[in-house]
C-alpha cells in the first residue's frame, strides 16, 4: 500500500510547478448519509472522500487539474480505503456566473479490510463535479462518480461492479505564488 501512496504523492509533486491554485475538499456520500444502501449499511454510515486538487493556470473558459483522492468508508462488509488520481477538465465560464463544472477520469486502488483478496484492487472512475463559491475561497460542491468497485466483485460476486456515488461537500481553494 505504501508504494501506491508514494506514487500519488510523486505525481502530485511533479505537477505543482504549473499550478495556479490548490484546493482541499471533503465530501460525504449522500445516500449513505441519508438513507443507507442495499448492502445493509444504515443511514449516517461514514463514507468520506478527501481531495487535494492541483489547479492549472486558467484559460479563458476552462482549466485542467490533477486531483488526488482518498476515500474512507466504514461499511458493514468491512472498511473501504480507496486511493486515486483523477485528471479533470474544469469549465469556469458557464451560464451561471462563478459556477465551475468539471469532468474527469481516474485510476485508483481499493482495499477492503477483512478480505484477503481485496488488497490493492485496481479501480477506475468517471467523475463529474460542480462547485459554487459561497465565500471568496470556500465553495459548496457536489460530485457524481461512477466507480468500478472491484471489491464488490471479489466479495459479493457482482458481475457489473460499476457503482454510482453522489457526494456533497465543501471545497477550500488557496492561490499559489508562482514567481
Amino acid at each position: 500500500m505504501k508504494k501506491y501512496i508514494l506514487t500519488i504523492l510523486l505525481v502530485t509533486g511533479l505537477t505543482c510547478l504549473a499550478q495556479s491554485h490548490i484546493s482541499f475538499s471533503v465530501f460525504h456520500d449522500a445516500k449513505l448519509l441519508i438513507t443507507g444502501d442495499d448492502k445493509g449499511n444504515d443511514a449516517l454510515t461514514t463514507d468520506l472522500i478527501f481531495n487535494m486538487d492541483w489547479e492549472g493556470k486558467p484559460f479563458e473558459t476552462y482549466y485542467f487539474s490533477i486531483k488526488t483522492q482518498f476515500e474512507y468508508a466504514n461499511l458493514k462488509g468491512g472498511k473501504l480505503y480507496r486511493y486515486s488520481v483523477n485528471g479533470m477538465w474544469n469549465f469556469n465560464r458557464l451560464i451561471i456566473p462563478k459556477l465551475v463544472a468539471g469532468i474527469g477520469l481516474g485510476v485508483g486502488v481499493i482495499h477492503r479490510s477483512g478480505y484477503v483478496n481485496t488488497d490493492g484492487l485496481l479501480s477506475y472512475s468517471l467523475t463529474n463535479e460542480l462547485s459554487y463559491p459561497i465565500f471568496k475561497s470556500v465553495a459548496i460542491s457536489c460530485k457524481y462518480e461512477v466507480v468500478k468497485r472491484t471489491d464488490l466483485k471479489e466479495i459479493y460476486g457482482e458481475k457489473l461492479p460499476y457503482r454510482p456515488n453522489f457526494s456533497i461537500g465543501i471545497k477550500i481553494s488557496l492561490p499559489l505564488n508562482n514567481t
